[in-house]
């Protein structure tokens, strides 16, 4: 039912249309509401994105960022490379080495300090003796 809310030609406009026009000035109203509501969203958003847009990293950035790991990760092999090979030295060297060490059963059957030191005052005691004879035969 669309047509001019008054008619031309001298004639009063139709009263059906009164209802009609409350309806729109309602939902007017409420969407005046709503955009002023959505108006305080895009104002906070704006906001927050310019607090934020600053500290993110660009394509530019996240290139470069990719070049450097990526050299990084030559020198890390390089350096990683020269540990595997020190490690195969000393891994070399424990294996020459490994069989000529003594073990705990090893080291149980020699002689302690103690027992070594009453053998040489005995062997020392042996000599004076013998020593004190020959000058007694003599």
């Amino acid at each position: 039912m669309d047509g001019p809310v008054e008619p031309g030609g001298g004639e009063h406009y139709d009263r059906s249309v009164e209802p009609r026009l409350s309806r729109v000035e309602n939902d007017v109203r409420d969407l005046k509401d709503t955009l002023a509501e959505l108006k305080t969203m895009v104002v906070r958003m704006d906001a927050r994105l310019e607090a934020i847009l600053p500290h993110l990293a660009t394509k530019a950035d996240l290139a470069n960022l990719e070049t450097k790991l990526g050299a990084m990760d030559t020198k890390f092999e390089a350096r990683l490379g020269g540990v595997d090979a020190k490690l195969g030295v000393m891994d070399a060297r424990l294996d020459a080495t490994l069989p000529y060490l003594a073990t705990k059963a090893d080291l149980a059957d020699k002689p302690g300090k103690t027992y070594m030191w009453g053998i040489l005052a005995a062997l020392l005691t042996a000599y004076t003796c013998g020593l004190a004879a020959l000058a007694v035969l003599k």
